[in-house]
């Protein structure tokens, strides 16, 4: 039962996860670019209402990839100890690559 439920957390997860982020890149990039014609009023109107139709999406997905995340976390709270006390080398690494970057 309990791999059971640890396949359907994380299928809800990357769902979630995808169902947000994909909101967003369609706000941005087929929303936004269709209103840039219109005037500024009417456009502001429009994205108001593309903005409540799928806030309730939007929101429904955080809060499932936060519990499902919440839930994964701390399923696997022992095996995340030992990075407390020495930390992968990928998080030392880490601060070059952004300055690369």
């Amino acid at each position: 039962m309990e791999k059971f439920l640890h396949g359907l957390s994380g299928t809800l997860h990357i769902l979630a996860a995808v169902t947000w982020i994909g909101s967003m890149i369609y706000n941005k990039y087929a929303v936004a670019p269709a209103l840039k014609p219109l005037a500024p009023t009417k456009a502001q109107a429009i994205n108001m209402m593309a903005t409540k139709s799928f806030a309730p999406l939007t929101w429904t997905s955080l809060v499932v990839l936060t519990a499902t995340g919440i839930y994964g976390a701390v399923g696997k709270w022992k095996d995340l100890a030992p990075l407390a006390v020495k930390p992968p080398i990928m998080y030392l690494c880490s601060p070059r690559i952004l300055v690369i970057s």
